[in-house]
């Protein structure tokens, strides 16, 4: 009789086992499929976008609000910078600052006007 029991035990286990991969397998197949229709490709390349903000300007952008060549800025910036560096301290708006983000030079259009403020009163 125990052996008659453990075949129908194992009938059972072998059927519930069968039910159980085959459903393992046929929504692995669905959920692959699934997967494949509804996701997006995934974009590598750099993304470029523009500061909309009307606050802060390129370096090209700051030369022409100040209405100077882009030489003359740059020369202006390598002036300063080397000034700068012999300093400990020295007036906030005597120098114009940019802000870099992400290898681009940003300028504030706020600390352009107080630069020229500041030049306007003081002696260049």
């Amino acid at each position: 009789m125990k052996g008659l029991i453990n075949m129908k035990d194992n009938k059972w286990i072998f059927l519930s086992a069968l039910l159980l991969s085959c459903s393992i397998v046929f929504s692995s197949i669905y959920l692959g499929n699934s997967i494949k229709t509804t996701s997006t490709p995934v974009n590598t390349e750099p993304v470029e976008t523009k500061i909309s903000s009307p606050d802060l300007l390129t370096k090209e952008e700051a030369a022409a609000y100040l209405n100077l060549s882009d030489t003359m800025f740059n020369l202006i910036l390598k002036n300063e910078e080397e000034d700068k560096s012999g300093r400990r301290s020295y007036p906030t708006h005597k120098y114009i600052h940019s802000l870099n983000l992400y290898g681009q030079e940003y300028f504030s259009i706020k600390q352009l006007d107080q630069w020229i403020e500041y030049h306007l009163y003081n002696e260049f």
